[in-house]
C-alpha cells in the first residue's frame, strides 16, 4: 500500500464526555467529521490478545479528547474502527505535560497516558471520602453547611486567594514565553 493510505474509519459508536455520558451535544463523533480539524499528539497502543488492538490518541483541534479505536491487523492494510472518545472538560488541555520530555514523541505519549489515568482517577478520588471514612473527615464546607472554625476558614480563603494570584502570574509568564517562542524572539 501507498504511504499515508488507510481504510475508512467505522464510526458506529457515539463519543462520551468526561463524565461518561453520551456527548452528542459536545461535538462527539468521529474525529475530523464534517471537515473539522483533527490533529494528534499522543498515541498509545494497548496490545490485544489476538490481531485486534486498542489505539488511544490524544486529539486536538475541534475538541480536546482522547479518541479510542480498534485496530484490526488481519487485513493487509489494517482496519481502524472508531469506538468513541472521552472529551476533556473545558478549559483543560491535554498538552500540559508534553514539555516534560526532550523527545516530542515520548512527551506526547506521556500526555496521553496521564490524560487517561487522570480521567479514570476522578471517581476514585470522589468516592474515597465515602469508602475510607477512617481516613477522611466529612466535608467541612458543603452547600448549606459550614463545619469549619472561622480562623481556619480565613486561612483557607487567604491561601486560595494567594495561590490563585500565583497561578495567574505564572500563567501570564508562560503565555508571554510561548508568544516569544512562536515569534522567534528567544535568545
Amino acid at each position: 500500500p501507498e504511504a499515508g493510505a488507510g481504510r475508512q474509519v467505522d464510526t458506529a459508536v457515539q463519543g462520551r464526555d468526561a463524565t461518561g455520558r453520551l456527548a452528542e451535544s459536545a461535538g462527539a463523533g468521529p474525529p475530523g467529521e464534517g471537515g473539522a480539524r483533527f490533529t494528534t499528539h499522543g498515541v498509545y497502543v494497548e496490545p490485544g490478545n489476538g490481531p485486534v488492538h486498542k489505539l488511544f490518541v490524544v486529539g486536538h483541534g475541534a475538541r480536546e479528547s482522547i479518541e479510542v479505536f480498534d485496530v484490526d491487523t488481519r487485513p493487509a492494510l489494517p482496519a481502524v474502527t472508531w469506538l468513541g472518545c472521552v472529551i476533556a472538560p473545558e478549559p483543560i488541555g491535554l498538552n500540559s505535560v508534553r514539555g516534560l520530555s526532550d523527545d516530542p514523541l515520548r512527551g506526547a505519549r506521556l500526555a496521553a497516558v496521564i490524560g487517561i489515568v487522570g480521567f479514570l482517577d476522578v471517581p476514585i478520588i470522589h468516592y474515597s471520602v465515602v469508602w475510607f471514612r477512617t481516613l477522611h473527615q466529612p466535608a467541612s464546607i458543603a452547600p448549606g453547611s459550614l463545619k469549619i472554625a472561622p480562623p481556619m476558614l480565613l486561612a483557607l480563603m487567604l491561601s486560595l486567594l494567594a495561590f490563585t494570584v500565583l497561578f495567574m502570574y505564572l500563567l501570564r509568564l508562560r503565555t508571554s514565553l510561548a508568544r516569544l517562542e512562536a515569534g522567534g524572539e528567544m535568545r
